[in-house]
């Protein structure tokens, strides 16, 4: 190829897939040495590394599940808008393997950030010294929508623009408007010279269905009972739960949501 020629240049799309799937691989590979220099291969090697794109604030869950056969089935799921280098998926990924541990090799099943835990945790941090397994995360998350509020400065982020500053106002000093950190499409001016139309309505309205009242959910609880669909049991590395709407009314956070509040159990037997 002539040195004067250049190669065609990659979209910020295909650049975006591209680490993705660099990420995934490295994510598979380390999952493959930590679970021989750590954990002995005891971890099952059919555990499922999943990327899940809907996690805004958690960056990983591990689940396990052992049926009634004694088959056991276990899956870690990792943040893709949250884990976006290496250091953060070594982080992530040794965290929800020493859940793993916890749970298959200990056998302790109601195990979460306990002593269990905290010893799987020194061991990966003996053997591999770069990584430092806690029990939350204190990641930078890039958003590519925000607000700022023009009283008090807070900063609010979201990965959709979710904040309606019409409605909507500055949860920690309850008084600033929220001033939108990105272009603004402009609202073009009607032209006069645009026709109008007008059409005659009908003089019996179109049947349309109601809309059904739905019914409050039910409170989640961490349940301990028994099932014919076998046992199950879910740690999230969360600061809240991920099944909430980001369009909710913007309420205050100090710590920008970086605490860990939930770990779920359901257990079945």
């Amino acid at each position: 190829m002539s040195p004067s020629r250049r190669q065609p240049r990659m979209g910020k799309k295909a650049e975006a897939t591209a680490k993705l799937e660099r990420l995934k691989t490295y994510a598979l590979d380390r999952f493959a040495d930590l679970n021989e220099k750590v954990f002995n291969n005891k971890i099952p090697d059919t555990t499922k590394i999943e990327w899940n794109c809907r996690f805004t604030t958690t960056a990983g869950k591990a689940s396990y599940r052992r049926d009634r056969e004694g088959v056991t089935h276990s899956k870690i799921e990792l943040a893709i808008k949250i884990l976006d280098e290496e250091q953060r998926i070594d982080r992530t990924l040794s965290h929800e393997m020493c859940h793993l541990a916890s749970w298959i090799i200990s056998e302790k099943i109601d195990e979460y950030h306990g002593p269990i835990f905290k010893g799987w945790a020194a061991k990966v941090e003996r053997i591999c010294p770069g990584i430092v397994v806690s029990t939350t995360h204190d990641y930078e998350i890039k958003h590519p929508w925000n607000w700022k509020c023009d009283f008090c400065s807070y900063t609010y982020g979201r990965f959709t623009k979710s904040i309606k500053t019409e409605v909507q106002g500055c949860g920690a000093c309850k008084q600033g408007r929220l001033i939108p950190l990105f272009e603004q499409p402009v609202k073009r001016a009607r032209n006069p010279g645009t026709p109008r139309i007008s059409r005659m309505a009908a003089s019996k309205p179109r049947d349309s269905p109601s809309a059904l009242a739905r019914s409050a959910s039910p409170t989640k609880l961490s349940t301990i009972g028994s099932s014919d669909d076998g046992r199950e049991v879910v740690c999230v590395h969360s600061s809240e739960s991920e099944f909430e709407q980001e369009d909710e009314e913007v309420e205050f956070d100090p710590l920008d949501s970086l605490v860990t509040k939930m770990a779920s159990t359901n257990l079945s037997a």
